[in-house]
């Protein structure tokens, strides 16, 4: 049985790859630009597969190391010192948090994208022009420029503090889309060792015409418009129940706020400030029985960056103000003289953006002992704004073509400037794609059903390291692999340490591990099937 289903899963390997060759080299070559960016779309397919199979026990967090196109939270949040970022900006600019990606839905624990449409952006072009994210009202910004240069692995996913607006080379920009709108979702810059990049930051200091102060946003109002709030207000069920409801009626209750702004606020204090709240990183022995992830929180008051935002999310809903959960990293170390700003892992971070009308998002941050809070002016006292008349419909930019045309009405995007034809693809790849991911899930339920041991999961990534390009030598020690085999794929680190560990406890020490300790195994092996497909661009990379 094994053997036959490996000898299958060869033969349409082969069959896949050779019609991928065939079709890149004909005369027409209609999927040469299939190629492009092979090791990202094998990693965004790893991630995007990962959702289908249940986690196998509460695992461990990538650290934010990776910002990929869903994000689930667990029972611990993994991260070290190692630099991933260097960012060079000017010293005596304020230090700013640099935001990666944007998450508008919440399924279970894991936050993802209801819909998104990718263009291509070309370089020096605006980023964001024509989609939602830019403020209608005057609003005084500074621009900032920086340039990032990767320290451990691609550079990958667009840094920005505040709203991107250029980047000197071509960027893949994700939008989420609803009706006519769209909002951002990430933006990648592939392929290159650094970037120079632009982006808007507003002032938020008193004194300065057009600055964002705190009442200019309690003015705003609610009228956020019917796209909007489908995406931004969307609560599936058993996302809100009892206790995150509970926890917000006690923060109303103290706070009595008037206007959407005093409530994020009162919101963002009391999970920071009230001292009811604790920041752990390992909550493996919190029981929650079935409540959903904020409940969990609102009950158990435990918790990391991830746990605080996204409560603070589902409070906002709740209320009817839109918000989303956004990643990234906190502020560096920065170099006072040069305004080099060394961004490690550890620094990777979650947080709440909330939308106000006229102002775009702005940024909260309710993580207890760690959060970066935006500190806004007052400002003069405003009236509030008078409300829309009834049926008035909020009219917005439509999308910009990366040729420079409009998007017709009601367009969902197309085929982006530059992407092959999919006839080809339809015909020849997609059913050898759909029999090897049949085959592929088959084979995996079956190896998910054995018990997990620590040794063969050594083995097993040791193998499939050295058929990548990175072998173990003879004199090595367990840790001693692992640890180079992470410095190669830095983003495997707390996978590697775990397997390392592990193994080493129960070989050498004669350990029984726990059932949770198994189960946290089993989904670092599970991560580490795709995460070591990286060491094929560094294989790549050497031969060239």
């Amino acid at each position: 049985m094994g053997l036959s289903l490996r000898a299958g899963l060869g033969f349409v390997g082969v069959a896949l790859v050779g019609s991928l060759v065939l079709t890149t080299f004909a005369s027409s070559a209609p999927l040469a630009g299939w190629w492009r960016d092979l090791d990202r779309r094998l990693i965004d397919f790893g991630a995007d597969l990962a959702r289908f199979f249940p986690s196998g026990g509460p695992g461990t967090s990538f650290g934010g190391a990776v910002f990929g196109p869903a994000v689930t939270v667990e029972g611990v949040w993994t991260s070290d010192n190692t630099p991933v970022l260097s960012i060079t900006t000017d010293p005596r600019a304020p230090r700013l948090k640099w935001r990666a990606v944007a998450y508008d839905r919440l399924v279970g624990s894991r936050w993802d994208r209801a819909e998104t449409v990718d263009l291509d952006i070309p370089a020096g072009q605006d980023l964001l022009a024509g989609t939602g994210e830019l403020p209608t009202e005057k609003v005084a910004t500074r621009n900032v420029s920086y340039v990032v240069r990767g320290v451990s692995g691609s550079l990958g996913v667009l840094v920005a503090p505040g709203i991107a607006a250029t980047v000197d080379r071509a960027t893949r920009l994700t939008l989420v889309k609803e009706g006519a709108e769209v909002w951002f979702g990430s933006a990648r810059v592939d392929g290159a060792a650094s970037y120079t990049a632009t982006a808007r930051v507003p002032i938020v200091t008193d004194g300065v015409a057009g600055a964002l102060t705190e009442n200019r946003l309690r003015a705003a109002g609610a009228d956020y418009g019917p796209d909007l709030e489908a995406v931004y207000l969307d609560l599936q069920p058993g996302t809100a129940e009892g206790d995150v409801k509970a926890l917000l009626a006690t923060i109303l209750g103290e706070a009595r706020p008037t206007n959407p702004y005093d409530v994020a606020r009162a919101i963002e204090s009391y999970l920071a400030g009230s001292g009811q709240f604790t920041y752990d990183t390992d909550v493996l022995d919190v029981e929650c029985g079935t409540r959903g992830l904020a409940d969990c929180f609102a009950f158990s008051r435990r918790g990391y960056c991830e746990h605080f935002a996204t409560t603070m999310v589902v409070m906002l809903r709740l209320q009817g103000i839109p918000a989303r959960l956004v990643e990234g990293y906190l502020p560096g170390d920065r170099d006072a003289t040069t305004g080099e700003e060394t961004v490690r892992r550890s620094r990777a971070h979650a947080w709440v953006e909330a939308w106000f009308p006229g102002y775009g998002w702005i940024d909260f941050d309710p993580t207890a002992g760690v959060g970066q809070r935006q500190a806004i002016d007052p400002g003069p006292t405003l009236a509030p704004p008078t409300p829309a008349p009834s049926g008035a419909v909020r009219t917005s930019p439509r999308p910009t073509r990366t040729d420079g045309r409009d998007e017709p009405a009601g367009s969902t995007g197309g085929p982006v400037a530059g992407r092959p034809g999919i006839g080809p693809l339809i015909l020849v790849v997609i059913p050898t794609v759909i029999t090897l991911i049949v085959a592929f899930v088959l084979w995996l339920r079956r190896r998910m059903a054995r018990p997990v041991q620590p040794e063969i999961v050594y083995r097993t990534v040791a193998r499939m390291a050295g058929r990548l390009g990175h072998p173990r030598r003879p004199t090595q020690t367990v840790y001693e692999y692992l640890g180079s085999l992470s410095d190669a794929v830095p983003t495997a680190r707390p996978e590697l340490q775990l397997v390392a560990r592990s193994t080493v406890e129960t070989t050498y020490g004669r350990r029984r591990m726990p059932p949770d300790r198994l189960a946290a195994l089993g989904e670092a092996q599970r991560r580490l099937r795709f995460a070591l497909l990286r060491l094929l661009a560094r294989r790549g990379g050497r031969r060239r």
